[in-house]
């Protein structure tokens, strides 16, 4: 498994799908993990749900974006790193969503918190 994570990881970084990145969940995981993505040379646009979470974005020369639709569109990559399994499915499956407002071809890479069956479910969604 630790082999597999690791080639995601730098198949991810070396992609030349582009380098658009749209980020969820700037938070004590996410955050750092967004910075990183921008030294890398990533462009990285973000939302989050909370003030602390919006403005540690911005402070980080983060693009603050007010509505998860606004943040899917014209991506290359959607990163999630949120707490909570229904905070990802919120976020993927609602109206305004991401599977609803990413263009066809975007990777979404969940690094969220979660249940990993959750995981499986949400991408059979994706698929749809």
């Amino acid at each position: 498994m630790f082999a597999r994570s690791s080639y995601a990881l730098r198949h991810f970084s070396s992609s030349a799908a582009g380098n658009r990145v749209g980020f969820y969940g700037l938070g004590n995981m996410g955050l750092p993990m967004a910075k990183n993505l921008q030294k890398a040379g990533f462009e990285v646009t973000g939302y989050d749900i909370s003030e602390a979470g919006r403005a540690a974005g911005e402070e980080a020369g983060i693009k603050m974006l007010d509505t998860i639709a606004a943040v899917a569109k014209d991506q290359d990559y959607i990163v999630t790193a949120l707490p909570r399994t229904h905070d990802v499915e919120n976020l993927l499956l609602s109206e305004g969503g991401v599977f609803e407002s990413a263009d066809k071809g975007t990777y979404v890479v969940d690094v969220s918190t979660i249940s990993p069956n959750a995981s499986k479910d949400f991408a059979k969604e994706a698929k749809k």
